[in-house]
């Protein structure tokens, strides 16, 4: 059975005070709430290298962002209050890992940690691709600089 340790402590790391401990069928941790120090809360979910297994690059990240619809939208529950986020349904065409889908109407919803993966892959991406545009700028100006030296263009 699934279950929550409540109050506990992490036999792991003795400098963090446990709130909550997740645990599947097999009694692993798989999640945690616990302190960071005497003002922090951190929320933690398992990603130990050795839980994991097959690893692949992963190449989807700017199809995702680029695909998911962002809304500013105002809440119907709460009038004049707005927020900035996805509409699960769509989302889930997307990027369904997100996302837990609901048969009952209005209860979609959206884990917005999961896309952080998928952000920093993306920012990794576009860092990759303005390095390659800046080595290409600095080719061109060298050719520049060759062709004026030529008289073929003037400086």
């Amino acid at each position: 059975a699934h279950g929550i340790g409540i109050g506990t402590t992490d036999a792991g790391d003795s400098a963090a005070g446990g709130f909550l401990t997740f645990v599947n069928h097999s009694s692993a941790s798989i999640g945690s709430v616990k302190t960071s120090g005497a003002s922090a809360v951190v929320y933690n979910t398992s990603s130990d290298r050795d839980r994991k297994q097959d690893e692949r690059p992963f190449t989807a990240a700017s199809r995702i962002i680029d695909e998911l619809e962002i809304w500013d939208f105002e809440w119907k529950s709460e009038p004049g209050k707005r927020g900035v986020g996805v509409f699960a349904q769509d989302a889930y065409k997307v990027f369904p890992d997100a996302i837990t889908p609901s048969k009952i109407k209005g209860d979609w919803q959206a884990d917005y940690s999961k896309y952080v993966p998928v952000l920093i892959a993306d920012a990794q991406e576009s860092h990759r691709r303005l390095d390659a545009l800046q080595a290409l700028q600095k080719d061109v100006e060298w050719l520049r600089v060759q062709l004026a030296a030529m008289g073929i263009i003037t400086p």
